[in-house]
């Protein structure tokens, strides 16, 4: 399968696209590389260092899915212009989605945030709950959520709303909660932490891509009826309830979905943190 994913360079698109290259999968990756360039030669892998606002420059041929990760990412890196913000989150989505029709792409992942939800007093925040976004990150994500689901008709769309990402990378980050107090205890022997009484969901890194759980190969094989055209709450670390939505056919592994992955209260139970201790060899 041919898979175009944008943000490929990115922190979750650096584990992502050696999976999808192990699995045999042809991919192109669209990135400006503005923290360079973590991926590996590989023959199935077309890197093309590209602003994904230009839309008119991005390849298609033979293209099936598309996997989009490419955002200004994070509020205060988003608060620093705005405008600039509002363009690639949304409008060029807006662009890439409905250049992906115009390709006969069939399925279109998105990968939106739990933050979409805003602050809400439901002890379960799920998919059926309203969306009240805070901040302009927030509100980018919910737009372009909207844009894309208007696409619906014309093929299979999954917006994927994340718990916080954690974990090692070949593009780490530093600035998500469990990487930052992991960070923090190696380099200066102590974590701190700003209040105590909130709590914050999770997701390993791992759990969002790797082989027996990974949500973006699963949704490019769902079969129809299955998960088209969905927003699905993703996480692991801080969940009482979960559901298999389908068996993988290659390993019989299901993606797990979980109802809330956003309790606004946010508690990092990092005794609970798959592969935590990974966060040493960094």
């Amino acid at each position: 399968m041919k898979i175009l994913v944008t943000g490929g360079c990115g922190y979750k698109g650096s584990v992502l696209i050696p999976e999808l290259l192990q699995d045999g999968h042809k991919i192109v990756c669209i990135d400006t590389q503005w923290f360079g360039n973590s991926l590996p030669n590989h023959p199935n892998l077309e890197n093309i260092k590209q602003d994904v606002r230009y839309v008119e420059n991005i390849p298609f041929d033979n293209v099936e899915v598309v996997i989009h990760l490419a955002n200004i990412a994070n509020d205060p890196a988003v608060e620093l212009n705005p405008t600039l913000s509002w363009e690639v989150n949304v409008l060029a989505g807006q662009q890439l989605a409905d250049k992906a029709v115009r390709n006969n792409v069939k399925q279109f992942i998105f990968a939106s945030s739990g933050s979409v939800y805003g602050i809400k007093d439901e002890p379960k925040v799920t998919e059926d709950l309203s969306l009240i976004p805070i901040s302009v990150y927030n509100k980018t994500k919910m737009v372009a959520e909207r844009v894309f689901l208007s696409y619906s008709q014309e093929m299979k769309i999954h917006c994927i709303r994340p718990a916080t990402v954690c974990g090692i990378s070949p593009r780490m980050r530093l600035d998500v909660s469990v990487n930052m107090l992991s960070f923090q205890a190696l380099k200066n022997g102590k974590i701190t932490v700003f209040g105590g009484e909130q709590t914050r969901p999770n997701i390993h890194i791992k759990d969002m891509v790797n082989q027996s759980n990974p949500p973006a190969k699963c949704y490019s094989d769902v079969p129809d009826g299955k998960s088209g055209n969905r927003k699905l709450d993703v996480g692991c670390i801080y969940c009482d309830y979960k559901r298999d939505c389908w068996k993988d056919a290659n390993d019989g592994q299901g993606l797990r979905v979980f109802d809330y992955a956003t309790n606004p209260r946010y508690l990092t139970q990092v005794s609970k943190m798959p592969n935590v201790e990974e966060i040493t060899d960094w």
